[in-house]
C-alpha cells in the first residue's frame, strides 16, 4: 500500500524537527559540562545553558556564514584560525546579553567556541548515517525513466550520483532497486569497480581524476593561489575550465 500523499514531505519535515531538537540538547549538555570544567566560564542558572545554545544555533545558521563571507580572506590567510576568534569573539558578546553568564575573556570563548564546533560536527555527522542511502533508494523509486531507443548518437555519457559508496550501491543492487544497472552488469556491458579518491575526496578532485587521469594540486572544493591573488573554486566555470586546462593530456577519458 502506498503512503498517503504528503506523508513522505511531513516524515522529512518531522526528521528536521528531531534533528534541530538533537542538537539542541547535545549543545545544552555539552554547554553544562564545560561549566564544570573550563576555568572562566560559568553560568548561574539552569535556564542560561539553553538560552545560550539557542542562540549559538541561530548564529552559526544566520549569522556566522555572512560574517565569514566578508572575512574570507582573512580566514584564508591564516588556516582557519581567524574564524575560530571571530566566533569567539561572537560568543563573547552572547554573554553579556544573557544576564548571568560569564566568559572572562576572549581566549576563553575562544575554547569554548573551539568545543561547540567540535560538538556540532559529531552530532552532524550521527545524525547523517544512513542519510545518504535513504535519499538514493528514495531517488530509485522515482518514474519517468525515459524510453530506449536504437537511435543514439554517438558519444559517451557520464552519469554521476555524488557521494553514492560502493557498498551502499551493492546493497541497493541486491535489494532491486537499481534495475537498469543491475541489467547492465549482467548483460556484460558495464562493471562495477571501487574509485579511492586521494587526500581531497570532494567532487571537483574526484571528477577531474577519473576523467584526466590527475588530480593533484586540487586542494579542495575551493583555495587560494598567492601568486594570481585568487580563490579558485571548482563550483565557478572560468577556473574549472583552467583546472581542465592544466590537468588534461590528452590521454584521460576526456
Amino acid at each position: 500500500m502506498s503512503p498517503p500523499e504528503g506523508a513522505g514531505r511531513l516524515l522529512r519535515g518531522g526528521r528536521v524537527v528531531v534533528r534541530v531538537l538533537v542538537v539542541w540538547l547535545l549543545t545544552t549538555g555539552a554547554l553544562l559540562l564545560l561549566d564544570r570544567l573550563l576555568v572562566g566560564f560559568a553560568m548561574a542558572s539552569w535556564w542560561q545553558p539553553t538560552v545560550l545554545a539557542l542562540l549559538l544555533g541561530l548564529l552559526s545558521a544566520v549569522a556566522w556564514p555572512l560574517i565569514l563571507r566578508i572575512a574570507l580572506p582573512v580566514a584564508l590567510y591564516t588556516l582557519g584560525l581567524a574564524s575560530y576568534l571571530l566566533l569567539g569573539a561572537a560568543l563573547l558578546v552572547l554573554s553579556f546579553a544573557i544576564p548571568g553568564v560569564t566568559i572572562v575573556d576572549l581566549s576563553t570563548a575562544v575554547g569554548v567556541a573551539v568545543a561547540m564546533s567540535v560538538v556540532g560536527a559529531l552530532a552532524s555527522s550521527v545524525l547523517a548515517i544512513d542519510e545518504d542511502e535513504a535519499f538514493f533508494r528514495r531517488a530509485a523509486r522515482r518514474p519517468g525513466a525515459t524510453p530506449e531507443t536504437d537511435e543514439r548518437p554517438p558519444g559517451v555519457l557520464f552519469l554521476q550520483v555524488d557521494g553514492l559508496g560502493h557498498d551502499t550501491l551493492r546493497r541497493a543492487l541486491r535489494s532491486g532497486e537499481m534495475p537498469v544497472f543491475s541489467r547492465w552488469l549482467s548483460h556484460g556491458s558495464h562493471t562495477l569497480t571501487h574509485w579511492h579518491t586521494d587526500w581531497s575526496s570532494q567532487t571537483g578532485a574526484s571528477v577531474c581524476g577519473i576523467l584526466h587521469g590527475d588530480s593533484s594540486d586540487i586542494l579542495g572544493f575551493r583555495w587560494y593561489e598567492k601568486d594570481t591573488d585568487h580563490v579558485m573554486a571548482c563550483s565557478n566555470p572560468e577556473d574549472a575550465a583552467e583546472i581542465e586546462r592544466r590537468h588534461s593530456d590528452g590521454r584521460g577519458l576526456l
